[in-house]
């Protein structure tokens, strides 16, 4: 199995930045406990980024480099890593998001929230099940621009103070990286 790893933002494009938490370094520490996890498993993994940087150019420029890199290793899956914001603090919860209509990437977003979902059982989720899976489906440039599979995970709102807190918790950092990986392999 081979996976590439987005750890969303880096460098100058920091993300959501809420309370002094840039969601860069979050995304970034998540993904490289999920490295090392799938790695462990005997997963071939590749990262976009592995330190706080931007990949060149302008943000659009940025994004497209995400893919490239994904159709030169041609991965099994592509997972960008983030976290959510909002003008209202009260909105909380955990998504996964694939591109429109039912594509190879459903079974991994499916495998990937419902693991969530039962290892975080206290957690909020936000799904869309109009189409049977519980996968939001957007036009976001790193899941049109790839070739395979590809999801891009919503972690949390830090626009929202209690899952801003839980998301930097270094503990529950290696616990998400796990259950993405567990979620990723489809094991239990």
């Amino acid at each position: 199995m081979k996976i590439i790893i987005d750890p969303g933002h880096g460098g100058k494009f920091t993300g959501a930045v809420c309370n002094g938490v840039a969601e860069k370094d979050i995304n970034l520490r998540i993904a490289l406990k999920l490295c090392d996890y799938l790695i462990a498993k005997g997963v071939m993994v590749g990262m976009t980024r592995a330190i706080d940087t931007a990949l060149k150019g302008n943000l659009q420029e940025s994004l497209q480099q995400r893919c490239n890199i994904e159709h030169l290793f041609k991965p099994d899956l592509f997972i960008s890593i983030h976290c959510n914001a909002c003008d209202n603090p009260a909105v909380h919860g955990f998504e996964v998001f694939t591109t429109p209509g039912q594509t190879d990437s459903d079974k991994y977003a499916t495998a990937i929230f419902n693991t969530f979902k039962e290892r975080f059982p206290g957690r909020k989720y936000r799904s869309d099940m109009d189409d049977g899976d519980p996968d939001r489906e957007e036009n976001f440039k790193v899941l049109r621009g790839t070739k395979g599979a590809a999801v891009l995970v919503e972690l949390g709102f830090l626009s929202n103070d209690a899952e801003r807190a839980w998301l930097m918790d270094a503990m529950n950092q290696r616990d998400i990286a796990l259950v993405l990986a567990i979620g990723i392999k489809g094991e239990s």
